[in-house]
């Protein structure tokens, strides 16, 4: 894809240092035995062809949809809803503005509050500060959106929501957001800390993989 078409809505933003811009990857490493959310397949990457033996490197990946950094599409929940070959290129690309609830979380680590004011934003992305604490990150308690949350991100307008947790939360949070059209990013890694209140571009792209429900994506901040 022509990288124009990724910055044209940005060209003129001086407030953007394009030159010479600071690009945040805000991908997970895929590996075996990364984390992985219960239930799903388990991510592996085995070694398939040797340069020793047979003159060439190749690795074997065995991943599932929603492995890692990925974007749920709304077929994901939603019957009949759109695959993730379906759905445009850059529909989880934008503007993007990052709150920071990580000091905020209910007992039960549900998001039930943030600013959520839209201005020209069309992504928000939720900091938890979940990948922070390994010990967390393996404990199986991820930190999730609430209901309500997420309705009033649909009132906002917004066109994507990304987090740094395994899952936006339950079936209803999911079904809330991709019925109406909200593409969900989810495991973005906690250098999205590093995003939190600054002014940046989200551009998430997920491998296209035909009848897909989700893909597993690259996501990087522009600053």
């Amino acid at each position: 894809m022509n990288i124009n078409l990724i910055l044209a809505p940005i060209r003129g933003d001086r407030l953007l240092n394009l030159e010479n811009p600071t690009l945040i990857d805000l991908s997970l490493d895929i590996y075996t035995g990364m984390p992985y959310y219960p239930g799903d397949p388990q991510p592996s990457v085995e070694q398939y062809r040797h340069v020793s033996v047979d003159g060439v490197s190749l690795k074997r990946l065995a991943l599932g949809t929603h492995s890692g950094t990925h974007i749920d599409a709304p077929a994901h929940f939603i019957a009949n809803g759109k695959t993730i070959d379906k759905l445009h290129p850059l529909a989880a690309c934008g503007y993007a503005k990052t709150i920071d609830v990580s000091g905020s979380l209910s007992t039960r680590m549900v998001v039930t509050d943030g600013d959520i004011t839209r201005r020209s934003e069309d992504v928000l992305l939720v900091y938890t500060s979940y990948y922070a604490m390994r010990e967390r990150a393996q404990s199986g308690v991820f930190p999730t959106l609430s209901k309500r949350f997420a309705e009033g991100l649909v009132e906002a307008g917004y066109k994507c929501v990304g987090i740094d947790s395994p899952t936006v939360g339950d079936p209803e949070v999911h079904k809330t957001l991709l019925g109406s059209g909200i593409i969900i990013v989810e495991n973005l890694s906690n250098r999205l800390v590093e995003v939190v209140s600054k002014k940046a571009y989200f551009i998430c792209l997920p491998i296209r993989v035909m009848d897909g429900d989700g893909a597993p994506a690259r996501a990087l901040a522009i600053m």
